[in-house]
């Protein structure tokens, strides 16, 4: 299978992929969207012990506040350059952001 490459300081260059990197991409694929599903959910315990203990004792609403623009900023960058899986991840790790920050001011 040939294709092109092109991106941001690469040039057009025409190239063959061999059957083991065809299935190496199968595999980085499927983990990449395991990890939409996944990373959002390693803020549950954080969003939890926040909202049903409630208590944000050592919890810094700053630093999730600047999770979120970050996140804000990957959106953008995954809907310009049509990455689903990275405009879909940062979208719920900004609500999961979000719901935590927020959290830490009010139980603080």
């Amino acid at each position: 299978m040939e294709k092109e490459l092109k991106g941001f300081h690469v040039k057009k260059v025409k190239i063959r992929e061999s059957v083991l990197e065809t299935e190496f991409k199968k595999i980085i694929s499927f983990l990449v969207y395991a990890a939409v599903v996944i990373m959002p959910l390693l803020s549950l315990p954080q969003l939890i012990r926040i909202w049903v203990e409630k208590s944000a004792v050592g919890v810094s609403s700053i630093t999730w506040f600047g999770f979120s623009a970050f996140a804000i900023v990957w959106i953008f960058y995954g809907y310009f350059h049509k990455e689903k899986p990275i405009f879909y991840l940062n979208i719920m790790l900004l609500v999961m952001d979000l719901i935590i920050a927020i959290g830490a001011i009010v139980y603080r």
